[in-house]
């Protein structure tokens, strides 16, 4: 069949549609193919075509049905997005206060939600059948027999059985989770079929890349080119060649199995529904291929799986399946509503709709920018500001910055049906860790479940290596700081669904109405309310609950979830897409722009998203004077707490004032530790990143503090001791070379201890006279003393 003619057959079967020459040359090659396929099976060139054409007109006819449901799909959307009183860009991520103090549904937060609906319910699934730590252990040996049994799952004429009861469980519950993210995006609009022996598709594009040259793409193909009948069956050698060429062009640039280019107005029904898949004959073939060029292990496959199948769903859900398109139409319909009011207030709406940074949000907000600019850059960069991580976060929890989230976490049970001191009580309590089960039961609970711990303290950073993360992570599992957030995490979760039990017996015009507020925001009325309330019980721990999961009517289970998911992120003080939009001022990882704004604004989205979230909270509705009482006045007490927490790994502690300077230094002081004016990101640094007198250290940053240091103790070296001065230049560079060290070595919590109890004020007044004497001198104006006093 010649192409022209082919093409022209294509046009003519479907008048309406404007096909790209892209397309066009796709099917063309699509239908020689199988026409070459049942000539193999020794059809006759015509039989072949009549057998092949039968074929394509089914699929014309159901691709038509699909459309036509997409656009049906796409007017409802732009109908209930245009019925939303807050602007477009609001929707993507819940900015807090101002024009979307009404509204808490997101983008960001039902991806959120959609992830923990598929993660928590496997965890409890492998927990249960007692095979969770092996899934988790990555034996490469056991997951051969894993990778075997989910292969065969649906069909055990695919290979023989190994024989291990436990990889059996294992596969069939990651199964259920791979058929479970099918599921969710072909009810917002996709079309994915089952492929047999599908196995999750997840490539680290950084593998694939390698230097980017010919070389890697040899060494690339050596795996991916064999063992791939069903893939390359009936194609000519220059087909299969084109058709690896692109997929590992799609591969090393992150767009093969992602929501695709948020530049282009594409149809994301249609893209996921697309063949994404890369068929190996066997198992144990993409085993080889996975260890090559995997994210990691099977488990870690699945997950990066479900990721990317929620935030498909959660994209669709809000915006149809062609939501760059409907974003901006609706943002261009809003801008210029607002604009039509002639009114200062409806311009700043205007305005700020118009501005850039929306399209970027909608990057940040759906993935698009998780693929940097220059991929080496970006990796280099993001694991220094991982090391960077380490260097200042190593005594987060001993040092007394963390508890900074109990009273976070407090003010969200004010908002949400409990009391503010009920919620001290009870996140007091959540520091041991109790009911983790039933936190589980309502999705709450499990940073490293969700593989989030990392990324609370990056502005965007999604570079980060594998091994990277997994160091990172280990390391904030031995600072206790990981537990002690699922722990906080936890304990706010169930107490949220117990409040909803709690007061199931009341009507919705009953409840408080900061309650109703905070239901409202998530589209949880009073017909909600009622269908939810009934499904009230007593659960593990003795007392009545609402788990969202029990409800019945699905839509009201996931406004209730997402209610849960959004106050627990709230409680925590993680940062949106929105703040770490706002951060790194739109820019993109790998790009010179992107990685200078990265470098000078790490932690800065706690300050940004404190203010957003905290405070935004408290403004919403008017202004909660009594509840901005309570924030400020609990968040100096925690910094007061870990300003004496931190003494105690410094080897120092703040004595009482005696005088109005004093009280007002340690109130300060307590404030900025706390966070009480947005600073919680400069309140887990270092004393000298907060004193007046290192601007330019917060100016440049962490990672920039070494060199400042540096730079300063290589000009008192130059210039010599000062005019009376007992030093010399050997003792100058001395202490600078002990400052520099200081920088750059990590400030474990038990390494801390023991370096300011144990070294540096003998050591330092050995080298350089009287060095403790001085800094005695300034602990004195500090109105601090030692703790045990070094040997003089």
């Amino acid at each position: 069949m010649a192409t022209d003619a082919c093409i022209a057959a294509i046009r003519a079967a479907a008048p309406t549609r404007q096909f790209t020459p892209d397309e066009l040359v796709s099917i063309t090659e699509e239908v020689q193919r199988q026409v070459r396929e049942q000539m193999a099976l020794g059809k006759t060139p015509r039989a072949a075509k009549a057998t092949v054409a039968t074929a394509m007109q089914a699929e014309a006819k159901a691709a038509a049905a699909r459309a036509k449901w997409s656009a049906y799909n796409d007017i409802l959307k732009m109908a209930d997005r245009e019925a939303e009183n807050r602007p477009a860009y609001a929707m993507l991520s819940d900015t807090g206060g101002g024009t979307t103090r009404n509204y808490a549904t997101s983008v960001e937060n039902s991806h959120k939600a959609l992830l923990g609906d598929l993660l928590y319910r496997q965890q409890a699934e492998l927990k249960a059948a007692k095979v969770d730590k092996r899934v988790l252990s990555r034996d490469p040996v056991w997951e051969n027999k894993l990778a075997a049994e989910l292969d065969r799952r649906e069909d055990p004429t695919r290979g023989p059985s190994t024989g291990d009861k436990s990889a059996e469980d294992a596969a069939r519950i990651l199964g259920k989770t791979l058929d479970a993210s099918r599921a969710m995006q072909n009810r917002q609009g996709a079309f994915i079929g089952k492929v047999e022996g599908y196995m999750p598709q997840a490539w680290d594009m950084w593998k694939a890349r390698g230097d980017g040259s010919e070389a890697a793409y040899a060494k690339w193909k050596e795996i991916f080119g064999k063992n791939r009948d069903k893939d390359f069956a009936g194609l000519l050698p220059q087909q299969i060649e084109a058709k690896l060429r692109g997929q590992w062009q799609a591969i090393k640039s992150g767009v093969f199995g992602s929501i695709g280019d948020a530049g282009g107005h594409y149809d994301l029904g249609a893209r996921v529904s697309q063949s994404r898949t890369i068929n190996f004959n066997t198992a144990a073939d993409w085993v080889a291929a996975n260890r090559a060029y995997g994210i990691g292990g099977i488990a870690d496959a699945v997950s990066a799986h479900a990721d990317r199948a929620a935030r498909n769903t959660a994209v669709m859900e809000m915006f149809g399946n062609k939501p760059k398109q409907l974003f901006d139409a609706l943002r261009e319909k809003k801008m210029n509503a607002a604009h039509a009011l002639n009114t200062e207030a409806g311009n700043k709406i205007g305005d700020a709709l118009k501005a850039s940074r929306n399209s970027s949000l909608f990057g940040d907000v759906t993935g698009i920018h998780d693929i940097p600019g220059d991929h080496r850059i970006s990796t280099i960069n993001a694991n220094v500001r991982a090391l960077s991580q380490m260097i200042h976060l190593g005594s987060i929890l001993a040092g007394g910055q963390a508890l900074i989230h109990i009273p976070l976490n407090a003010m969200a049970h004010r908002l949400t049906g409990g009391s503010f001191l009920e919620g001290m009580a009870t996140q007091l309590r959540g520091v041991f860790g109790k009911d983790q089960d039933m936190a589980h039961a309502v999705h709450a609970g499990s940073d490293a479940l969700l593989q989030s711990t990392i990324r609370r303290f990056h502005s965007d950073d999604g570079s980060v290596g594998q091994r990277m993360a997994g160091f990172v992570n280990s390391f904030y599992k031995a600072t206790g700081f990981s537990g002690f957030m699922d722990n906080q995490k936890g304990a706010l979760g169930v107490a949220l669904t117990h409040y909803l039990g709690r007061a199931a017996g009341k009507t919705f015009d009953q409840l408080d109405p900061r309650w109703q507020t905070s239901l409202t925001r998530y589209g949880i009325e009073a017909p909600e309310w009622d269908v939810a309330r009934a499904f009230a019980q007593k659960a593990s721990d003795g007392r009545m609950h609402v788990i969202p999961a029990d409800i019945a009517d699905a839509g009201v289970a996931r406004k209730f979830q997402n209610y849960v998911t959004g106050h627990v992120a709230q409680g925590a003080n993680e940062p949106t897409a929105w703040a770490r939009n706002v951060v790194v001022g739109g820019t993109r990882a790998g790009t010179p722009a992107g990685e200078i704004a990265r470098y000078l604004t790490q932690f800065k989205s706690f300050a940004v998203t404190m203010m957003q979230r905290q405070f935004g909270s408290l403004l919403r509705g008017g202004v909660d004077v009594p509840g901005i009482m309570l924030l400020a006045s609990s968040a100096m007490g925690m910094g007061f707490i870990g300003g004496q927490l931190h003494g105690l790994l410094t080897n120092q502690h703040q004595n009482m004032p005696t005088d109005a300077e004093g009280w007002v230094k340690l109130l300060t002081d307590s404030a900025v530790r706390g966070g009480v004016f947005g600073l919680l990101g400069d309140a887990m640094l270092r004393d000298g990143m907060r004193s007046g007198s290192d601007v330019a250290k917060q100016l440049v940053g962490p990672v920039g503090e070494p060199l400042v240091d540096l730079i300063g103790a290589l000009n008192n070296v130059r210039q010599g001791p000062g005019e009376g001065s007992r030093t010399t230049r050997g003792q100058e560079a001395i202490e600078g070379v002990h400052k520099v060290l200081g920088d750059i070595t990590p400030n474990f919590w038990a390494t801390s201890a023991v370096y300011n109890y144990l070294f540096p004020y003998m050591v330092a007044n050995t080298l350089h006279p009287g060095a403790v004497q001085r800094h005695q001198e300034v602990m004195r104006k500090n109105n601090q003393s030692w703790y045990i006093p070094p040997s003089p």
